[in-house]
């Protein structure tokens, strides 16, 4: 009886050692780690980096579209585009295939004007186009209004 007792006695030690190891642990399961947020179209750089030329924080941008002409909710969805299109970089150059290329902060086709990359590169010029564009054509001119992806920029705003 004294063995039986003495032999239950440990089990049941073992089984509170184990019992205390297991909450010891935390009770939830650990979290997979998040998937990092997919950068605007642009931020990817899929047919070039920038690198060249001067990087614009979005105030920036933003005072430029409203020196071309751009107002109230327009202004904020210019400065997105802009954004969203070129990551901020004045002289980015995207080169589309089967098409011209695109210059600048709102990525103007190149057709839209003969000295394209002197012109379209400075940002007081391809904003002006832009406005002009925008007015002739809306924003559904730009691939990032078209697809929606120019919201996440316009929400950090």
């Amino acid at each position: 009886m004294r063995a039986d007792a003495l032999a239950l006695g440990v089990v049941l030690a073992i089984f509170a050692s184990r019992r205390g190891a297991a909450s010891a642990r935390p009770s939830a399961k650990p979290s997979k780690p998040r998937k990092p947020t997919p950068l605007p179209s642009a931020a990817r750089f899929p047919n070039g980096a920038p690198g060249q030329g001067q990087h614009l924080e979005p105030d920036n941008v933003l005072e430029l579209a409203q020196e071309a002409g751009f107002k109230g909710d327009a202004l904020r969805t210019a400065t997105a585009i802009a954004l969203t299109e070129s990551g901020g970089w004045v002289s980015f150059v995207r080169h589309v295939k089967g098409k011209t290329a695109r210059y600048g902060l709102w990525q103007i086709p190149a057709e839209m004007n003969p000295e394209a990359q002197e012109v379209l590169t400075d940002p007081q010029q391809n904003a002006k186009i832009a406005f002009e564009r925008w007015k002739r054509e809306g924003f559904s001119a730009w691939p990032s209004y078209r697809d929606k992806s120019y919201l996440r920029a316009e929400r950090d705003l």
